[in-house]
C-alpha cells in the first residue's frame, strides 16, 4: 500500500519506518525542514532504541522517503496518517490545530480516495470534525480513528508486537484498509466506533497514569509503616488481575503523552458534565511525588540555600530523550528556587524548552556532575547510572546524602559506602 505519515516525531516516525519495514511504500512528510534534512542525511533526530536500524533497513529497500512537500507525499497515496502534535492548550484541552491544517492540506494534493487516519491522540469527535471538513473534498475520503499504544523508549518493539490494534471506523471498506494495512500483525484487531476509539485511548492513558499514582501513594505508606514497596509491587502485580507492569515507585510520569492526556480527559469530563475524580486524585499524587523527593533532600541537608546539589539524569525516564513534564527537570528548578547550584547530567536528553537551563549547569559526565556537591539526585533510571561504583562517588562528593528517587541502589550497599541513602517507599 502507498501510505503517508504526517509528521516524524516519536509516533509518526516510528509508524512510518515500521510500516515500510513490513512492506509498505511510505513517504512521511513534516514542515520541519531541518529534521527531514537529518533524516535525508541518515540522521535519526529522536532517541528510540532500535529506530536507526529499521529506519536504515526501509531505506535500503526503497520503501521509505522523507520530504516537507505535500504535492510529492499525497498523490498516490490510500492511506494518510496523521501523526502531528496535539498539545495542551491553555484550558489542558488539546490543541488540534495542526491536525486540521494537515487534512486541509492533504485534501489540496489528493488525487484518489483516501483514508485519513487519526494516529495522533485526540479528543472525542475529532472523527466527526475532520468528517466535515473533508464533505466538499473532490474525493470522497474517509476517516478512521486507529490511536497509537507506544511506550517512549520501548515504541519499536511495541510497533511490531502489539497486544492489540484498534479499528475505529465507519463502514467495511474503511476497516478492511485498516485490515490491509496491518496484515503483516498476528494480534486481536478490535473494530469499534471513531468515538469509541478515541475516548478508548485517552482511557488507557489515564488508567495507566492512576496506577503509576497508585504505586507511588503506596510507596509513601510503605516508608511510613516499614514495608518495602518492591516487595509490595511484586505481591499485588503477581494478581493477574492488576500485572505488574507500571508499578514501579519513583518519580511519577511525565513525557509527551500522560500529561497532556490525562489533562485533555479531564477536560472532556467536565465539558460532559461528568466527574474525573480518580484522574483528579492521580495528577494530585503524581505532582506530590516530586515535593516528597523534595522532603526528603530537605531533611537531609536542612536549608538548600548555598548547597550544591548533583542532579543524575534530565529525561522524564530512561531509554528516551524526552524531557517534557519531566520530574528531574522539576526537581531542579526547585532546588534552584531554594537557593542551590545544580548540577546535572544526562547523555541523551534534549531540551525542549531553553528557559529549563536556567536552573542548572549542564555537564558531560556523571562525575563531574557530582565533583563536589552536597547532595546526588537521582532522578532518571539510566542503566549508566545503575554501573556508577558507590564508594568512588562518595569520595568525589563533598557530602554524603544520595537521594535515590528511581530505587536504582541496594540500601545497604549504598549506606555501606558511607552514604545517607533515601529511596522511595524503602525503609
Amino acid at each position: 500500500m502507498r501510505i503517508t505519515v504526517i509528521g516524524t516525531g516519536y509516533v509518526g516516525l516510528v509508524s512510518g519506518a515500521c510500516l515500510a519495514d513490513r512492506g509498505h511504500e511510505v513517504v512521511c512528510l513534516d514542515v520541519d525542514a531541518e529534521k527531514i534534512a537529518r533524516l535525508l542525511r541518515g540522521e535519526v533526530p529522536i532517541h528510540e532504541p532500535g529506530l536507526g536500524e529499521v529506519i536504515a533497513r526501509a531505506k535500503e529497500a526503497g520503501r521509505l522517503r522523507f520530504t516537507t512537500s505535500y504535492a510529492e507525499a499525497i498523490p498516490g497515496s490510500v492511506l494518510v496518517l496523521l501523526a502531528v502534535g496535539t498539545p495542551s492548550a491553555p484550558d489542558g484541552s488539546a490543541d488540534l490545530r495542526y491536525v486540521f491544517a494537515a487534512v486541509d492540506a492533504a485534501i489540496a494534493h489528493a488525487d484518489r480516495p483516501c483514508v485519513f487516519v487519526t494516529k495522533s491522540t485526540v479528543p472525542v469527535g475529532t472523527a466527526k470534525q475532520i468528517e466535515a471538513r473533508l464533505a466538499h473534498a473532490a474525493h470522497a475520503h474517509t476517516v478512521a480513528s486507529n490511536p497509537e499504544m507506544l511506550r517512549e523508549s520501548r515504541a519499536v518493539e511495541d510497533f511490531f508486537t502489539p497486544s492489540r490494534i484498534i479499528f475505529g471506523v465507519r463502514d467495511a471498506h474503511t476497516a478492511a484498509m485498516l485490515e490491509q494495512l496491518y496484515a503483516a500483525w498476528d494480534c486481536p484487531k478490535i473494530v469499534m466506533s471513531p468515538e469509541s476509539a478515541e475516548l478508548t485511548k485517552y482511557a488507557n492513558n489515564t488508567f495507566l497514569a492512576v496506577k503509576i499514582s497508585f504505586i507511588n501513594e503506596v510507596a509513601q505508606l510503605a516508608r511510613a509503616v516499614g514495608a518495602n514497596i518492591e516487595d509490595v509491587a511484586d505481591g499485588i502485580g503477581s494478581d493477574p488481575r492488576i500485572g505488574r507492569a507500571f508499578l514501579h515507585a519513583g518519580l511519577g510520569w511525565g513525557g509527551s503523552c500522560f500529561p497532556k492526556d490525562v489533562s485533555a480527559y479531564q477536560v472532556m469530563a467536565r465539558a460532559a458534565g461528568v466527574p474525573s475524580r480518580i484522574a483528579d486524585a492521580a495528577v494530585h499524587a503524581n505532582t506530590s511525588m516530586r515535593t516528597h523527593v523534595m522532603d526528603a533532600l530537605m531533611n537531609e541537608l536542612g536549608s538548600l540555600s548555598g548547597k550544591t546539589i548533583g542532579l543524575l539524569g534530565l529525561a522524564f525516564k530512561g531509554g528516551t530523550d524526552d524531557t517534557r513534564a519531566s520530574g528531574a527537570i522539576a526537581i531542579a528548578s526547585a532546588c534552584a528556587e531554594a537557593g542551590a547550584s545544580v548540577c546535572a547530567y544526562d547523555a541523551r536528553a534534549v531540551l525542549h524548552d531553553a528557559t529549563t537551563a536556567t536552573c542548572f549547569t549542564r555537564v558531560d559526565s556523571p562525575f563531574a556532575c557530582i565533583s563536589g556537591v552536597d547532595a546526588v539526585v537521582v532522578a532518571t533510571e539510566w542503566d549508566e547510572f545503575r554501573q556508577l561504583d558507590l564508594a568512588e562517588m562518595k569520595r568525589t562528593m563533598r557530602g554524603d546524602v544520595l537521594i535515590d528517587a528511581r530505587n536504582l541502589f541496594d540500601p545497604q550497599t549504598a549506606r555501606a559506602a558511607g552514604f545517607r541513602y533515601w529511596s522511595v517507599g524503602r525503609p
